[in-house]
């Protein structure tokens, strides 16, 4: 009899432990279910806040006008009349108004857990431009890229954009891409800064420095020297501008802005010559706009270019890609508000 209730008692507390482990597999299957549609749930949300943001800044810029100080957030803008809009030779054709944001690259907080930054591609170095490769080659320098790597590297990206299939000095063409196991070259002008990883021997060169190359380079029109727009690295590219000059100029078009170079200078107490064709204050209307969640978990790179009097469409998408954030950022910027509590003027987000 004992032994029967001994047996009993066993086979009870084995079967509740088999339970316990079982109720134990069920909440943990459960709580990963659980947070698999939590991320699900934030993923989605945050591609609707995206798309919306997106929506909205598409429609600001190819309703409102540029001025010194960036893209207008207002129709009327500080235009005193109609006719101003449409004259190229009024003064207040690029006056500031005050409700701007800046294309300077500082963030701005959209939709939902969105922020943005819009920075002029004007003020960019070109990747597909000829004129400015010494000032790519003073780029790749500051990032400590080996200066005896330099000319081959400028050499493939060169070539990878040439028409033609012959290797230039120290440059490589299809044969040498596919002896490497890598895509040949397209033989155009490249469609995005991420495409210069398939470029030879730009990847193993750029390594952990590839997030803070993107931020300098575009493939949009650029190499302006837009003293409003200026990434802070470009500017550590400028001869002649100290130190203290740098974070003058950087400190001032916080709130301020520059019609000229005469304000450049003397602002910095500096005598920087004045280049009608290179050193313009007004942006283009080409921008790259980036995209990501407050806590740098996701990034979308839009490259954009607004057409409002086209017969097609406001906008042309350059491209559109998607970029894992690298640990190496530069010039990190509060997130500034748009919205109406404290900017009235700026409340495009609401």
């Amino acid at each position: 009899m004992k032994q029967s209730a001994g047996f009993v008692l066993m086979l009870t507390l084995w079967l509740l432990a088999g339970m316990t482990i079982a109720l134990g597999f069920v909440a943990a299957s459960a709580t990963r279910i659980l947070e698999s549609v939590h991320a699900f749930s934030e993923e989605s949300q945050w591609e609707v806040d995206l798309w919306s943001t997106r929506a909205t800044i598409l429609y600001v810029g190819a309703t409102n006008s540029l001025s010194y100080a960036g893209l207008r957030t207002s129709s009327r803008g500080g235009l005193t009349k109609l006719e101003d809009e449409f004259n190229p030779f009024s003064a207040d054709l690029f006056a500031a108004s005050g409700d701007e944001i800046r294309l300077d690259g500082r963030k701005y907080r959209g939709m939902g857990s969105v922020v943005f930054s819009m920075q002029d591609s004007g003020s960019l170095i070109a990747l597909n431009g000829g004129v400015a490769s010494d000032t790519l080659e003073n780029l790749l320098v500051s990032m400590d890229i080996s200066e005896s790597a330099i000319p081959s590297l400028i050499a493939a990206l060169n070539d990878y954009k040439d028409r033609d299939e012959i290797p230039s000095l120290d440059g490589a063409e299809k044969n040498q891409y596919l002896k490497a196991g890598m895509l040949p070259p397209t033989n155009r002008l490249l469609v995005s800064p991420t495409q210069i990883l398939n470029v030879r021997g730009w990847g193993s060169a750029l390594e952990d420095r590839y997030a803070d190359f993107l931020t300098e380079v575009s493939v949009l029109a650029g190499n302006r020297l837009n003293f409003n727009t200026l990434t802070p690295g470009r500017l550590m590219l400028l001869d002649g501008l100290t130190q203290n000059a740098r974070k003058t100029i950087l400190d001032y078009r916080i709130d301020g802005h520059f019609r000229s170079v005469a304000d450049v200078n003397e602002v910095t107490d500096l005598i920087i010559p004045s280049d009608e064709f290179s050193r313009v204050m007004t942006p283009m209307s080409s921008f790259r706009i980036v995209f990501s969640g407050q806590k740098q978990s996701r990034l979308s790179w839009l490259g954009v270019k607004f057409t409002p009097m086209s017969g097609f469409a406001p906008w042309q998408i350059d491209y559109n890609v998607r970029i894992k954030p690298g640990e190496n950022t530069t010039h990190q910027q509060d997130i500034v508000n748009l919205d109406a509590s404290k900017h009235p003027k700026k409340a495009i987000f609401r």
